[in-house]
């Protein structure tokens, strides 16, 4: 077997891209990653969330023995599908599901029955009327 020269270095990946299918596949690819954003930003904006997508390009590489390189590429794309509401809970330490932060301290609160205009004194328990 031949040893490889690997003096010649890395080739840009972009012109390798440019050239793909005489310019075409480059050509396709930003008309594709265009129409998604649009179709990403029209999600996003009709449901008031963040929404991902995604594109990807495949390149299926062939060579013979003589050393002739076939490029064939593909793309897809697509908006990821919205995910149902979520919520945050935390474990117990005996790993139960709670939705009560259990390093949030609560506070002793508790009702206090009050007409309009008027404010109560919690501590003393007297009521005081006010007029302003």
């Amino acid at each position: 077997m031949a040893k490889l020269q690997t003096e010649e270095g890395t080739r840009s990946f972009t012109r390798t891209l440019d050239k793909l299918n005489f310019g075409e596949t480059q050509i396709e690819l930003s008309d594709e990653l265009h129409d998604l954003t649009v179709r990403m930003l029209a999600h996003a904006r009709k449901h008031e969330c963040e929404v991902k997508g995604k594109l990807t390009l495949t390149l299926d590489l062939a060579v013979d023995s003589h050393g002739q390189l076939l490029i064939q590429a593909s793309s897809k794309s697509g908006v990821a599908k919205p995910k149902g509401g979520a919520s945050h809970a935390w474990l117990t330490p005996g790993g139960n599901v709670t939705f009560k932060n259990p390093r949030q301290e609560e506070l002793p609160l508790h009702e206090v029955n009050t007409e309009p205009g008027e404010i109560k004194d919690v501590e003393s328990g007297e009521n005081e009327i006010n007029n302003g």
